[in-house]
């Protein structure tokens, strides 16, 4: 027989299961049912275990089975030697992510925001630092950011903002601003700011050009709106493909020109709609005014399409 096993009577595990566990022992081999619910199961024990110092490794047991399904059809041997191969579950989980990121099923920022919230609740330094580094190399973000937001903890978990989401090149210009700190010059000389909507990017633009800062984790406990500190995470997980200061240089021009045509057109939309106002009145005065706003903003694009 199998010595050292507990039922779960149900897949209810408490944090005073966990206390009782670990007089005993700092590992634990969990074996839910093999289907998609048993598996969720296994991976909620993470909220359960780490916080206590367990490390929980999870068996896989073939679909359609349980481990009395498997001893019933005689098969001891097998499903010995699958408790002898447990895999950490937290291992299984970076994986189930990254599949899940590859097939588009969800963002990179939701996949790793889930995995960080797990290692914030891990005790061990050595095996948080071992999963800082392979989430990092898996999804494509730099240890030191998954870092910073690791000491930022929990004033992330589950935070949903109602904000309007900003544009990707919004977010781009903070991402290159925030790896390469000298290029907020560019901004602040040319007193560009005034192109970013109102929104959460353009409150941390603000701040960085008259303040600066140090580091992300300092950047984020600046600020107490949880929907600012929500955009600065969001940021951190945009793919990172700017090797060097030239090209983050070319790419915040590229974003710049973009938000500016943004703001030109948008203003176009709204001079339009004020013209055909101002006809429908029979104000011939403020017509000819925002007819010459016009095309002045059509002088404007015209020039931002132009330069290089």
């Amino acid at each position: 027989g199998i010595r050292n096993a507990v039922a779960t009577l149900g897949t209810s595990l408490t944090r005073e299961h966990a206390i009782i566990l670990r007089r005993y022992t700092d590992k634990v081999i969990v074996v839910f049912d093999g289907d998609e619910a048993g598996k969720k199961a296994a991976l909620r024990v993470l909220d359960v275990f780490l916080p206590e110092g367990l490390k929980p490794l999870m068996v896989i047991l073939p679909e359609g089975h349980d481990p009395a399904s498997l001893i019933f059809e005689g098969r001891q041997d097998e499903f010995q030697k699958s408790l002898e191969s447990a895999a950490p579950i937290l291992d299984f989980m970076i994986e189930r992510n990254i599949r899940s990121f590859e097939e588009q099923k969800t963002s990179r920022s939701a996949a790793v925001k889930e995995i960080v919230d797990v290692l914030s609740k891990m005790k061990d330094p050595i095996e948080r630092s071992y999963y800082i580094k392979k989430t990092g190399e898996s999804f494509g973000v730099r240890e030191d950011e998954l870092l910073s937001l690791l000491k930022f903890g929990d004033k992330l978990k589950g935070r949903i903002s109602a904000r309007k989401p900003a544009n990707n090149d919004e977010r781009l210009v903070l991402k290159t601003l925030l790896k390469f700190p000298k290029l907020v010059d560019y901004i602040r000389e040319d007193d560009l700011i005034d192109i970013f909507p109102e929104n959460e990017i353009k409150t941390v633009l603000e701040h960085i050009i008259l303040n600066g800062f140090d580091d992300l984790s300092s950047l984020l406990f600046k600020f107490n709106d949880s929907s600012v500190q929500e955009a600065i995470s969001e940021v951190v997980f945009l793919s990172d493909d700017v090797p060097d200061e030239a090209t983050a240089w070319r790419l915040l021009k590229d974003c710049i020109r973009k938000l500016k045509l943004k703001r030109v057109e948008e203003n176009l939309r709204v001079v339009r709609i004020k013209i055909d106002r101002a006809i429908a009145e029979k104000n011939n005065l403020l017509e000819e005014k925002l007819i010459k706003e016009y095309r002045d903003l059509i002088q404007e694009e015209k020039n931002i399409r132009g330069r290089d």
